[in-house]
């Protein structure tokens, strides 16, 4: 890969899931042309965005104004114009047997830290300090896509994700989110689906 970033490639486990003809999808509020144009053409050159389109993996982005002081994923899940809850917010552990692990869950809720240790078989989790996130993912708190980092970590979606059609992750960018179908994302970063929360 020529911008020095690995991913995990499937490894042909299935993820499937029926969805209602009914399940909510993320869908991002109207925004004018130009305001579109310039979102998408900042979010567009994320290692994440090229990776997935890369791999002609189905996706959608979203471009959003960011403020520091509204970094927290309801916040953004507003500014998108889709559900908090189809919004999923992307943890870096370390676990005490794995080392770093990757949690996606969604954006309202807390993670459950004995539930993470147990299905990444760790007998004690706990967040990442913030200053190594950056040298772990290469990604900045607030702006961690479960999408290219640079190294491969072992990888949970929250199950709840399989009751929407889509659901938005960080782009890895500050102001750009992608909209990608669970399974597809699971699929991609050879996720389990389990229940975090």
């Amino acid at each position: 890969m020529t911008d020095g970033r690995s991913f995990r490639p499937a490894r042909g486990r299935s993820r499937t899931a029926a969805h209602a003809a009914d399940a909510p999808t993320a869908r991002p509020p109207a925004q004018d042309a130009a305001a579109a144009h310039a979102a998408d053409a900042h979010v567009a050159r994320t290692n994440a965005v090229r990776l997935l389109g890369a791999h002609s993996v189905p996706h959608r982005l979203v471009g959003y104004e960011h403020d520091p002081d509204a970094m927290d994923a309801v916040s953004v899940a507003h500014k998108i114009g889709v559900e908090p809850e189809t919004l999923f917010k992307t943890l870096v552990l370390r676990g005490d047997r794995s080392g770093p692990l990757v949690c996606c869950i969604p954006g309202p809720l807390e993670l459950n830290l004995k539930k993470a240790a147990s299905v990444s078989g760790n007998k004690r989790v706990s967040l990442i300090a913030s200053r190594d996130l950056v040298a772990t993912t290469g990604y900045e708190r607030g702006a961690c896509s479960p999408v290219a980092m640079i190294k491969p970590f072992p990888a949970y979606i929250d199950e709840s994700a399989l009751l929407f059609e889509e659901i938005a992750v960080s782009a890895g960018v500050h102001g750009g989110q992608i909209l990608i179908a669970p399974a597809e994302l699971a699929r991609f970063i050879d996720a389990d689906l389990v229940d975090l929360t």
